[in-house]
């Protein structure tokens, strides 16, 4: 997040894709059907090949929110 990683782990088998099968998101496994994902996704992508970590950058800074906050002040005398 911000550019700084926070947590990383190399030993993440994605799998192998078969057309034949699909695409299953937000589930933590296919034979399991009670183990689903309690929260929203926004923006999934696939990719048919390894991103860099300055595409992955890229992609999270075109998102990232450059209008400043406004403050809002009530004055009542």
């Amino acid at each position: 997040m911000d550019g700084t990683a926070r947590i990383s782990n190399s030993s993440i088998d994605a799998g192998t894709y078969n057309p034949t099968n699909n695409i299953t998101l937000a589930r933590r496994s296919a034979t399991q059907t009670n183990t689903f994902y309690k929260g929203l996704l926004d923006d999934v992508r696939i990719y048919n090949k390894t991103l860099t970590s300055g595409q992955v950058y890229n992609l999270y800074a075109a998102f990232v929110d450059t209008i400043p906050p406004t403050a809002y002040i009530e004055y009542s005398p």
